[in-house]
């Protein structure tokens, strides 16, 4: 091997470098970091909480349901509801959280919403398991 041959550890430092100069540069001009208050996010996680807490606060910080929705529109919502589990499960859309956002669909102006479901189970039991 000749000293212009990086060995093994020299090339995986240098990627290694070379990766976190590239990341640290996306990382520092994305908007979501930026000073500005007034620049509004792509995407919010939120966690930790009531499912309809979690939506009312992730949607504050996208700017509200009207920065989605124009006045006399008529909307799709359409939730995973495909099985037939309770909502502690966690395999389907919670129900509350269905129903917040098509409150905040008409409130902010909508003339009406759809819920579209499929289910994949028998459609009585999700009903019931729903608890709507």
């Amino acid at each position: 091997m000749s000293k212009k041959d990086l060995s093994r550890r020299d090339f995986i430092k240098t990627s290694l470098s070379i990766g976190a100069v590239t990341f640290g540069s996306q990382f520092w001009n994305n908007p979501l970091f930026a000073a500005d208050d007034n620049v509004i996010p792509d995407i919010i996680a939120v966690r930790n909480g009531e499912p309809d807490i979690m939506y009312h606060r992730a949607m504050e910080a996208l700017g509200g349901m009207k920065n989605f929705i124009k006045k006399g529109q008529t909307v799709l919502v359409k939730p995973n509801i495909a099985w037939a589990r309770t909502p502690e499960e966690g395999a389907n859309t919670n129900p509350l959280l269905v129903k917040t956002i098509v409150h905040d669909i008409l409130q902010a102006g909508a003339d009406k919403v759809y819920v579209f479901v499929h289910t994949c189970n028998d459609p009585e039991k999700c009903y019931a398991m729903s608890n709507i």
